[in-house]
């Protein structure tokens, strides 16, 4: 350990294992008074089996500047695309075989309630191509945005982003020749403005939605053109209400929940087939996403809409503490025309969708219990499960075990 200054230090660590032989890990860290900032770097300068030199780096940075301007940075690179798999252990990202390079600046605009802000940013991956490969995102080389949301008059409120995104494929983005999407420039705005009613026990809000973009591509779309542009709006309506009332259960005084909700959602349908695909993609299925005006993430995929979606939850809460006891809920959507924007291109027929299920209890202590279902009636069964169980005995003891199935993909403990 070198202590450098009060406010600098670095560790270095020497290793040798056996069949690699000599590694190093060292740790840098600084604190400044409008900036910090850590730097790793793992190093075996001949791995034995590799027989090369390898490394991993990871470097995190954030400043201040004057004006109220904030600035980061953030870096992971290995040297190799075995590195995932030969130290499993050794990656910050999420998506080991994806690495990250993000720097951005951002810097408020205006009073304090327009809540404008003004952001920059680049966007690189390192793609570990083996020993399979995959088609990795494309790049950000410079995406520059405006976005603000604030309260209007009449209890209106509403949120607005602008930006401009240069997406370039990476070079070992693993893409084949027959399928190469282009890089290319898009200009997008997307927005929605909604009233809120909102009243003790239940609420109502109306919005109204845009998704705009337009994209300059550098080889030809499927239909011949490099340019093209498009604007689909969205209106929907939710609500929903919440009920209580006192109960007992084994001589101890709870509080009962009933908490229905609806969402109805328009969207027109606008063919989208020709338009490159740069960040958009098919959000999971949960509660969350199924009371979402799109079914798809990112920008360039708009779902066209015609339905609405109903649930109700329940809850067991402590009437004392306050603290959630049992959860219980159900929600389906009913899609009344057909949708033609769909992953897979195939449309999807009016009727309804499948039942997600889920349920949570922490009545037996220690133990937690969670599960979830998603039950199809167009084939009668369960098509996906996770059960889960969280036993804590005690301060910093926890087992976790979690069984996850999705029918004829995966079953997994």
């Amino acid at each position: 350990y070198w202590n450098i200054a009060p406010n600098r230090d670095a560790t270095i660590t020497p290793g040798i294992p056996t069949r690699r032989g000599f590694a190093v890990k060292s740790e840098f860290r600084y604190l400044e008074p409008n900036y910090s900032g850590r730097l790793n770097l793992d190093l075996l300068p001949y791995d034995q089996v590799y027989e090369d030199t390898r490394y991993w780096l990871t470097f995190n940075h954030l400043g201040k500047l004057a004006d109220d301007l904030r600035y980061s940075a953030m870096v992971e690179r290995v040297s190799d695309n075995d590195w995932w798999e030969d130290f499993p252990r050794r990656h910050l990202s999420l998506t080991p075989r994806l690495l990250p390079l993000v720097v951005q600046a951002e810097k408020d605009l205006g009073s304090p309630t327009l809540g404008a802000e003004l952001y920059a940013r680049t966007q690189r991956w390192q793609v570990l191509q083996a020993p399979n490969t995959m088609e990795a995102p494309f790049d950000r080389a410079l995406q520059v945005g405006l976005r603000s949301s604030s309260n209007l008059a009449a209890g209106l409120q509403y949120a607005i982003e602008t930006e401009a995104n240069r997406f370039v494929l990476p070079k070992d983005a693993g893409y084949g020749p027959t399928n190469t999407p282009s890089d290319g420039t898009r200009l997008h705005a997307q927005g929605w403005i909604n009233r809120p009613f909102r009243q003790p026990g239940w609420w109502v809000t109306p919005s109204a939605l845009f998704n705009a973009a337009s994209y300059q591509t550098d080889e030809p779309m499927p239909d011949g053109n490099t340019t093209a542009s498009r604007v689909i709006p969205t209106f929907s309506l939710g609500g929903g209400a919440e009920f209580e009332r006192k109960t007992e259960w084994l001589g101890r005084s709870l509080r009962q929940t009933l908490e229905p909700r609806v969402l109805y959602v328009n969207t027109p349908y606008v063919d989208q087939s020709n338009y490159p695909n740069y960040d958009s993609a098919v959000k999971d299925y949960s509660f969350a996403s199924i009371f979402s005006e799109n079914v798809f993430s990112g920008i360039d995929r708009v779902s066209d809409t015609n339905a609405v979606t109903a649930g109700v939850t329940t809850r067991l809460l402590d009437a004392t503490s306050g603290v959630e006891l049992l959860q219980l809920g159900i929600v389906q959507r009913y899609l009344f025309n057909e949708q033609l924007v769909t992953d897979s291109g195939v449309a999807e027929k009016p009727g309804f969708s499948d039942v997600l299920l889920r349920g949570s209890t922490r009545v037996i202590e220690p133990f937690n219990l969670e599960g979830y279902l998603r039950y199809s009636p167009s084939v009668d069964r369960v098509v996906r499960t996770i059960l889960g169980m969280q036993y804590q005995p005690g301060p910093f003891r926890t087992l976790n075990l979690t069984y996850r199935y999705a029918r004829d993909i995966s079953s997994q403990w």
